[in-house]
């Protein structure tokens, strides 16, 4: 609302009221993330969700085949499930992409 609330707050705020809301902003932010509603994040907040993305929508789209990555939109119908998973062994998958000159190398999760 630009005729109120937040906005107009802050632009009426004392000093004592604005050494509150930075000391309130600053522990906010010193917090660890709340993932409550994450299921409405962009799927790009998550290494999996940029990968995704990469793979789906971006310049690695035109790789998929050649470096044996599959797009997975939904296990089966309703499903929330979306994914770009490497189908073949990383050290191939890395072979290949050195070998057609793709920067992309890949390295097992627990690596991340």
């Amino acid at each position: 609302d630009p005729c109120g609330g937040w906005h107009v707050f802050l632009l009426q705020a004392d000093e004592r009221r604005m050494s509150e809301v930075r000391a309130a902003v600053e522990a906010w932010l010193q917090d660890e993330p709340d993932t409550w509603g994450s299921e409405l994040w962009p799927d790009e907040v998550s290494g999996q969700g940029r990968v995704l993305q990469f793979f789906r929508d971006g310049s690695g789209s035109k790789w998929c085949t050649e470096l044996g990555v599959d797009v997975v939109e939904g296990e089966h119908p309703g499903s929330t499930y979306y994914a770009a998973e490497l189908r073949i062994p990383i050290e191939e998958a890395n072979r290949r992409a050195e070998r057609l000159g793709i920067p992309i190398r890949f390295r097992p999760a627990s690596d991340a």
